[in-house]
């Protein structure tokens, strides 16, 4: 980008001279190749249009400073009252006179910016172009924008050029912008460099402005992206109304009253939302009451622009103007306040403003004939945006920063959540993440609940440190749940040494996870044994039903629960693990709706009643999880094992008592038979005292 600034200045340098015509004459220097700026004296003669093809002979009624405004021109050598208004028509004339090595027949190029409002061009006698239609009088005149450049040549080493002009529709009147003459190549070179940087500057500012717009449709909240979007959008529109007239090559029937609104409307609109971008960016408390300043000023500016003739709003120029020296003034406080307070971007904004200032004042200094330099507006309010645009992407680039680390720390506090408070809870209500839940969330859910727990824990705490017991524990908590998940389970919550977890695919999930946790058991008996600890049991009761999942609790402290009479039937399922010395026992509703039931080897062991209910559910000992020796024994002796179950829930004590003293006979370590076979004596002798 620097790479093609560099390149538009310098070839605007190479191709572009001043020189000052002297009353009327215009001695052109012999450097010819190169396009020369018309700027002095041209004669002036107002409320007439001389003829072009007669010489001007007597002196001319004065001479006018191109490029000014004819307000103001005397138009009485009697009267020093009388002079021209705004309104009004007249002649210019120059003559050109060329070095006297100039070949005659080489092509000159004479280029015209904007005349107020319309003209008439001839070169020696010759009509050359017109933008517009001239007039006497308003109504018949026809106004135009336009830039042009007219092809000629020179008559005995001379250029006689007069313009007849006339204006009804600007309260300024005459040709109020640089004639360029020269080489027509040179010339021709010259507009071309003009329309590439007034096409690099539309396109570079639209860019701009879609950028951030772009960027506030991303983020709404980001209101100084959209202001400064707005402003670019409406300063792309001054562009194409001013320079070389973009608008009327990209719309060549555009009309002069919608140009010249959009040119003024493109000047004052942009103020206010500048005001509204700093304040959005440089924040204060102020920030409101000058906010609102600028918008009436905006208000106060736009609609004469809207609904006023140009010939009024053109005349409310100074008023206008004074939109600029406000926010000058409110921008250089802001920016002195920024760099105090060591605010982001502070620096570069104040560069950018510098740049635009010295422009600006240049251009003024320029336009009244006090410096020989050139416009440079254009180019100190680009690098003026692009300097806010910069500062716009540091404050953006901070705080996407700012909510990188935001969501980071969220992320960690969600992780940290999520070890109190499980994933699977909030997946299952609905929700996204721990910051979603609310007092009452609750959904009903059929699942397979495990309770697991550690057989004579109390006894073998006592022989334990506080800090061994944590240590205990959370080594064993530490391989038992990795198995739980690793069977699309979750941990409910830890009750000790307790664990109950939930299973919502099917009890498959939960038998195997069991499973698998009583071969980690034994593996980590091994473990304890070779550092000189006792080996542990652990018992795990699995039942499966409808389960209430929600929260509790009040609102500054709530706790996920399940409520279910499934919960408490699993935790009564499982304390009988110490009563039958089981490993692993299941609900008759779990065995029923195993997808591989044939694949697990158990026996009917016991019956349990619902708390406060009357129906009776049937308790299964599953063999898997203990030693092949063990399951061997009791799977030959299982039916021999049910019989006499079934006889002892029948009451009939006395083949009970036989079926058990015939499984003890084969398998003496079965701990549940033993315990029947007791029972049965027990309660066969309160049956038959004698």
């Amino acid at each position: 980008m620097g790479t093609i600034l560099i390149g538009l200045l310098a070839a605007c340098a190479r191709t572009t001279r001043i020189d000052f015509a002297d009353r009327g004459l215009f001695v052109s220097p012999p450097e010819s190749e190169l396009a020369t700026v018309l700027n002095g004296p041209w004669a002036f003669y107002p409320d007439r249009w001389i003829d072009p093809e007669v010489p001007s002979e007597s002196p001319p009624p004065g001479f006018l400073n191109v490029p000014t405004a004819w307000n103001g021109f005397p138009i009485s050598t009697t009267d020093s009252n009388a002079a021209m208004s705004g309104h009004g028509y007249g002649s210019y004339r120059l003559r050109i006179r060329l070095p006297a090595d100039a070949n005659s027949k080489q092509w000159y190029g004479l280029k015209v910016g904007y005349v107020g409002s319309a003209y008439r061009l001839y070169a020696n006698g010759h009509f050359i172009g017109a933008v517009g239609e001239i007039a006497t009088e308003a109504a018949a005149e026809v106004p135009l924008y336009r830039s042009r450049v007219y092809r000629l040549r020179a008559v005995d080493g001379e250029v006689d050029l007069v313009a007849h002009v006339s204006n009804f529709h600007h309260s300024s009147g005459g040709i109020r912008r640089p004639i360029v003459f020269g080489d027509y190549e040179s010339v021709e070179t010259q507009k071309d460099i003009s329309l590439v940087w007034d096409a690099f500057l539309f396109g570079s500012i639209l860019l701009m402005g879609l950028y951030h717009l772009g960027l506030f449709l991303n983020r709404h909240r980001d209101l100084a992206s959209l202001y400064f979007a707005l402003f670019c959008l409406l300063i792309v529109v001054r562009v194409l109304t001013t320079g070389e007239y973009l608008l009327a090559l990209i719309f060549p029937n555009v009309d002069y009253y919608t140009h010249i609104r959009l040119e003024y409307l493109s000047f004052v609109i942009p103020i206010p939302l500048l005001s509204f971008f700093l304040s959005e960016t440089f924040s204060h408390k102020w920030k409101h009451p000058i906010n609102l300043a600028f918008l009436v000023y905006g208000v106060g500016a736009g609609l004469p622009v809207l609904l006023g003739s140009p010939t009024f709003f053109t005349g409310l120029l100074p008023y206008i103007q004074s939109g600029i020296y406000a926010i000058i003034i409110y921008f250089s406080v802001l920016l002195i306040i920024a760099i105090i307070q060591h605010r982001t971007g502070a620096i570069p904004a104040a560069i950018g403003g510098v740049i635009l200032a010295v422009a600006s004042i240049n251009d003024i200094l320029y336009a009244s004939n006090k410096l020989n330099t050139g416009y440079y507006a254009p180019f100190g309010l680009f690098l003026f945006m692009f300097a806010q645009s910069y500062l716009l992407a540091r404050i953006f680039t901070g705080a996407f920063k700012a909510i990188n680390r935001l969501t980071d720390k969220l992320t960690h506090t969600n992780q940290a959540y999520s070890r109190f408070v499980p994933v699977e809870f909030l997946e299952h209500l609905n929700k996204r993440d721990i910051t979603d839940i609310q007092l009452g969330d609750q959904v009903l859910k059929e699942m397979s609940v495990m309770f697991s727990d550690i057989h004579a824990f109390t006894t073998l705490s006592e022989q334990m440190s506080p800090a061994e017991n944590f240590q205990f524990l959370n080594s064993y908590l530490s391989r038992m749940t990795p198995i739980v998940r690793k069977n699309h389970g979750f941990i409910d919550k830890y009750i000790g040494d307790a664990i109950m977890g939930l299973f919502p695919r099917c009890p498959d999930d939960a038998l195997h996870g069991a499973i698998e946790m009583q071969e980690e058991i034994r593996r980590y008996n091994h473990y304890r044994m070779d550092h000189q600890s006792d080996p542990i049991r652990v018992g795990i009761g699995i039942h499966m039903g409808p389960l209430m999942l929600g929260t509790i609790g009040s609102s500054d402290r709530l706790e996920s629960t399940v409520i279910s009479d499934a919960v408490n039937l699993a935790a009564r399922i499982e304390r009988l693990t110490r009563t039958y010395g089981a490993s692993i026992l299941i609900s008759e509703d779990v065995r029923d709706h195993l997808r591989e039931k044939d694949r697990y080897r158990m026996r009917f062991i016991d019956r349990v009643r619902v708390i406060g209910k009357s129906n009776v559910v049937q308790v299964y000992e599953v063999f898997e999880g203990i030693s092949e020796v063990m399951i061997d024994l009791r799977e030959a002796t299982r039916l021999e094992f049910e019989q006499g179950v079934r006889f002892f829930f029948e009451s009939d004590f006395e083949n009970a008592l036989k079926c058990m003293e015939n499984v003890l006979r084969e398998n003496p370590g079965d701990d549940t038979a033993r315990l029947y076979y007791r029972r049965c004596r027990v309660l066969n002798r309160e049956m038959d005292p004698h």
